[in-house]
């Protein structure tokens, strides 16, 4: 019998919730690192390591020590853990931890 990996993600989501993928994450319990989806201010992450090694989901987890949260106009959108995890915003109003 062979059995294949699975990662395993908690899903959070609002209808109508228009992120503009951006999210924030806590920095080490202090404050808040605003993250844009395929993006990096030192280097072209779209046409590297989206291009070359297919690091869309991956390349976009972040850790978390106590927060993520979206804004959308005057809406603000938060899932507080209570344990360091992974997290991402890979869809549209949507928060993702693994």
């Amino acid at each position: 019998m062979r059995i294949e990996g699975y990662e395993v993600i908690a899903e959070f989501s609002l209808e109508n919730f228009k992120n503009n993928k951006t999210f924030k994450t806590d920095s080490n319990g202090l404050e808040m690192q605003e993250r844009i989806l395929n993006s990096r201010p030192t280097w072209d992450f779209a046409n590297t390591n989206l291009k070359d090694a297919n690091e869309n989901i991956t390349g976009n987890y972040y850790p978390v020590n106590s927060a993520v949260s979206m804004i959308d106009g005057d809406k603000l959108f938060t899932v507080m853990n209570d344990r360091s995890q992974g997290a991402s915003a890979l869809k549209e109003g949507t928060i993702e931890f693994m």
